[in-house]
């Protein structure tokens, strides 16, 4: 149901744009288990609906140890990867050249980290890697995830903060949740 509100709000396909995920298990006041779910727009969504705003042009470069390490702070290791993705929305790059001013381009970052958020414990774990993606693809996607959201008014819903779901998601509150416990 939060799938389908999510996408007709914002004009998404809820099959290919927006996808319902488990975000972890809490316990009641009553001992009972239960799972959370979260939906969050998919990459796909995002570049379609940036792209209905203007079109655009971009290109991303591997940062350095030494620039990853300054932009991840002290958390960083010698296993993460940082992507700057470099871009120019070419609506306003027109408008721009057409009154004489040279347009420069516009970098965001993204980064996939060996010490991405924090165990009960205290050790850490990684972002995580889809099936056959490199480390490199998944930093690669949150650069450019940022560059949009950075170039574009997209007015997706965000989450309350919880370090342990992903940016962009929005949680489903209790009766919803009953709906997708057997998802």
């Amino acid at each position: 149901e939060a799938a389908a509100h999510l996408a007709v709000a914002h004009g998404l396909d809820p099959f290919t744009e927006v996808y319902v995920f488990s975000t972890g298990n809490y316990k009641d006041k009553d001992g009972q288990w239960h799972r959370k779910w979260g939906t969050q727009v998919a990459m796909s969504g995002y570049r379609r609906s940036a792209r209905e705003g203007g079109d655009y042009e971009i290109e991303f470069e591997l940062l350095s140890d030494e620039e990853c390490k300054q932009h991840v702070g002290p958390n960083w290791t010698e296993f993460d990867v940082g992507i700057r993705c470099v871009g120019y929305r070419l609506d306003k790059f027109a408008k721009l050249k057409a009154m004489g001013m040279d347009p420069k381009p516009k970098e965001a970052f993204g980064f996939w980290r060996s010490k991405s958020s924090k165990n009960k414990d205290g050790s850490y774990k990684p972002d995580s890697i889809p099936q056959s993606w490199t480390r490199r693809m998944v930093a690669e996607k949150y650069a450019e995830k940022n560059w949009i959201k950075s170039q574009f008014d997209l007015k997706f819903s965000t989450p309350p903060v919880d370090e342990q779901v992903p940016e962009g998601t929005i949680m489903l509150d209790e009766d919803t949740t009953e709906l997708y416990e057997n998802f």
